[in-house]
């Protein structure tokens, strides 16, 4: 197991129903695969009601109230657009994160099969709009799926303007050829529509 020496600064966004066991989960995850780690949550969802996190497990948590409509796919990475606002402003007057994670209760919950692969804390990542392939062996971005991935700081801002880009997009974009494209089934044009944004950024994604 790759566990780091230094201490590591980790910072979990999550949002959906499921966040209370979804955070612990992950959070006792991780700390067996660091050595030293500090980790703080930013929840993001409808209401926090349902967020019992204990705070006992972790350095800060933050809880962000989103409108909108939870069944509405994009609602997650609208919950993400907040927490990436949030997580900037912490930022300003503290170290950058190492490590960031972006997880949907709604879809993940279980972490018993997830091998922590190694990344590269503030690396600067040069963007690629000919969409070049980058070394994988020096990934920044890792995901399971479009509901759970985790990259450095930098990258993790750039990602999660996915939602702004969704909504600023017109006719004849990306995201509208997707949606008319008969061949990707209706349940996977989201993930297709995520994972493409990451090329355009240039970001290799590391499964």
């Amino acid at each position: 197991m790759d566990r780091e020496s230094k201490k590591m600064k980790i910072l979990i966004g999550i949002t959906g129903k499921n966040i209370t066991a979804t955070t612990h989960a992950l959070i006792n995850k991780l700390k067996k695969h660091y050595r030293q780690v500090d980790i703080d949550v930013i929840s993001a969802y409808i209401n926090n009601k349902n967020n019992d996190c204990d705070r006992t497990m972790c350095s800060k948590v933050y809880d962000l109230m989103v409108g909108g409509n939870v069944d509405d796919l994009r609602y997650p990475f609208k919950c993400l657009e907040h927490i990436r606002h949030l997580k900037s402003s912490i930022e300003i007057t503290n170290n950058l994160y190492d490590v960031c994670f972006f997880v949907n209760s709604d879809k993940i919950t279980d972490f018993t099969n997830f091998n922590i692969q190694k990344v590269y804390p503030k690396q600067l990542h040069i963007f690629d709009y000919a969409l070049h392939e980058h070394d994988k062996t020096h990934s920044v971005f890792v995901s399971i799926s479009e509901y759970f991935w985790y990259c450095n700081s930098i990258d993790y801002n750039n990602i999660a303007t996915f939602y702004k880009f969704y909504n600023l997009s017109s006719d004849n974009t990306l995201l509208d050829r997707v949606y008319n494209d008969d061949n990707v089934p209706d349940n996977e044009k989201m993930g297709y529509e995520f994972f493409m944004y990451t090329k355009i950024l240039g970001i290799t994604n590391v499964e």
